[in-house]
C-alpha cells in the first residue's frame, strides 16, 4: 500500500511540476526582468535602494517565504512570462538568502522552463557567495534554474552597500563578487570567475572547497599544539586525528565533474570552525586535573 501511494504522489508531483510552464505559451512568451524582494528591505530607505538593485523597469514582487516565491513564479509561468534576468534582493549569509533559499533548498526547482536562454541572476545580499558554502549554495541555484537553459549567477563574496541609493546599485565592499555560468549542456557544466577587483577567477568549486578545509584542518593543528601547551580542559578537544584524516580524505575527493553532498560538506567545515574556535579560546585545567587532561587530549579519535 505504502510504495503505491508513494508512486502515485511522484506521479502528481511530475506532473505538477510539467505544467508550471504549458505549450500555450509556445510562441507567445513575453521576456521580462524580474526582481524578488524580501519584506525586510521593502520599505524606507532600502526600498529607494531597490530600485537600482532591481532595475527601474523590472517587475516587482515582495515575498517573505518559499510558498510566495513558489506562487509568484508559476503565476508568471501561466501568464507566459519568460525571465531575461532575475534579482534576489535582500539579507543574506554565506549560503543563504533572506527571500528563504539557503543550501539544499529547492524553491526554484521545477522552475527552470522560466528562465530564458542566457538568462542572467544577481544575489543583492551581504556575503552570500562568501566560501565554500557559497559556492555550494550557488551551484545548487544554477542547477535548479539552468537545468533547461543555460544562465549566469553573481553574488557578493562580502558585506554588500551602495553610495547613491536609487541610483548606484549595491556591491561588495570588497570590491569582488563570485560569479558561476552554467550550461547544463557541458560536462563539467560550470564555468567558475570572480568579477569586480579580482585578479584571476578564484578557482572552481572544488579547488575552493578543497583549500578552505585543508587550511582549517591546518589551522586546528596548529591551534591544538597551542592549547596542549597550554594544558587546556580535555572538553576543549572535539576533533582527533582520526577525524582530521577523514575530512582531508573528503576535501581530496572533491571533484567538479561528479554530484556532491552539501549537506556533508558543510558539516565539515561547520565542525572545523567550531573546534578552531574552541581551541583559540580554551582555558588552561586546574592543576588538579592536569594528568587526566593530558590523557584524555590524547585519547579523542
Amino acid at each position: 500500500m505504502n510504495k503505491v501511494l508513494a508512486i502515485f504522489i511522484l506521479v502528481i508531483g511530475i506532473n505538477s511540476w510539467a505544467s508550471v510552464c504549458n505549450k500555450e505559451c509556445e510562441g507567445k512568451e513575453e521576456k521580462i526582468d524580474l526582481c524578488l524582494i524580501e519584506g525586510s528591505v521593502s520599505t524606507g530607505l532600502q526600498k529607494v535602494a531597490g530600485y537600482a538593485n532591481c532595475g527601474y523597469w523590472a517587475e516587482r514582487y515582495v515575498v517573505n517565504s518559499e510558498t510566495e516565491v513558489r506562487s509568484t513564479l508559476s503565476n508568471l509561468a501561466k501568464s507566459c512570462k519568460r525571465v531575461n534576468n532575475l534579482v534576489l534582493e535582500g539579507h543574506g549569509s554565506p549560503g543563504y538568502h533572506s527571500i528563504g533559499i539557503g543550501l539544499n533548498s529547492n524553491v526554484f526547482d521545477g522552475y527552470s522552463c522560466l528562465m530564458a536562454q542566457d538568462s542572467y541572476v544577481r544575489m543583492v545580499g551581504c556575503n552570500v557567495a562568501s566560501g565554500c558554502v557559497g559556492d555550494m549554495f550557488m551551484h545548487g541555484l544554477a542547477e535548479d534554474l539552468f537545468s533547461k537553459n543555460k544562465g549566469r549567477i553573481n553574488a557578493p563574496t562580502f558585506y554588500a552597500s551602495t553610495v547613491v541609493p536609487g541610483v548606484i546599485p549595491m556591491f561588495s565592499l570588497n570590491g569582488r563578487s563570485r560569479d558561476l555560468q552554467y550550461d547544463p549542456k557541458k560536462r563539467p557544466p560550470s564555468t567558475w570567475g570572480l568579477t569586480g577587483l579580482a585578479i584571476g577567477s578564484g578557482g572552481t568549486m572544488a579547488d575552493h572547497c578543497k583549500s578552505e578545509i585543508t587550511e582549517l584542518i591546518d589551522d586546528v593543528n596548529s591551534a591544538r599544539k597551542r592549547a596542549e601547551r597550554r594544558r587546556c580542559e580535555a572538553s576543549t578537544f572535539h576533533i582527533g586525528e582520526r577525524k582530521l584524516s577523514e575530512y582531508q580524505t573528503l576535501a581530496n575527493g572533491l571533484s567538479d565533474s561528479q554530484s556532491w553532498d552539501y549537506s556533508n560538506v558543510r558539516s565539515a567545515i561547520r565542525r572545523l570552525e567550531y573546534q578552531l574556535d574552541s581551541l583559540k579560546d580554551c582555558r588552561p585545567a586546574s592543576r588538579d586535573n592536569n594528568q587526566n587532561n593530558s590523557s584524555s587530549a590524547t585519547a579523542i579519535q
